[in-house]
């Protein structure tokens, strides 16, 4: 995973100023899948550089679990206030490693809404494994909620690095590297 991140396109534009999220907060910082590419606007620092590079090196292994899509009812795709289209996750293929993140997600969601809190990890899968890798705080927050596979001890952060360990392990056997 950490070679897909070395081998990404890395811009910093100081200049430009940063476009709005869909939700109308400043972006510092945006990874192109296609383009296999981060962008740092002006604002963004370290823990951005650290967030889009987790969406660099993450993003194709997570795929092979998990399924994004434009979100549609009947033939029309759904799209925010400001034309772009909204974006759906699902388990890919019945993956079991793709089923433990939305576990992980899921309760990591319940758990906020009980707590009446708000984390930017928890907009949807993809920046839920970005910020658990570089959000201390949200780190904080999964490590004090109880663990979805019941050990006890266990939390949702160590599920979440479970379940890392697992996609990695999964991935260098296809791979032929163990």
């Amino acid at each position: 995973m950490l070679k897909k991140a070395v081998n990404a396109k890395f811009n910093h534009s100081p200049t430009k100023s940063s476009p709005l999220t869909t939700d109308n907060r400043v972006a510092v910082g945006h990874y192109t899948q296609n383009a296999h590419e981060v962008t740092l606007w002006q604002e963004g620092g370290l823990k951005t550089l650290l967030h889009e590079a987790v969406h660099a090196a993450a993003i194709t292994e997570m795929y092979n679990h998990i399924v994004k899509s434009a979100k549609r009812v009947g033939d029309k795709y759904i799209k925010d206030s400001r034309g772009r289209l909204i974006w759906e996750h699902k388990v890919k293929n019945n993956s079991p490693i793709g089923k433990q993140l939305f576990a992980i997600f899921n309760a990591a969601k319940e758990a906020a809404a009980k707590e009446n809190r708000e984390y930017y990890g928890l907009t949807n899968i993809d920046e839920f494994i970005a910020e658990t890798f570089s959000d201390p705080v949200f780190q904080l927050f999964l490590t004090g909620q109880p663990s979805v596979s019941n050990k006890p001890g266990s939390n949702l952060l160590q599920d979440f690095l479970n379940a890392v360990r697992e996609m990695v392990r999964h991935t260098s056997k296809s791979k032929n590297y163990v």
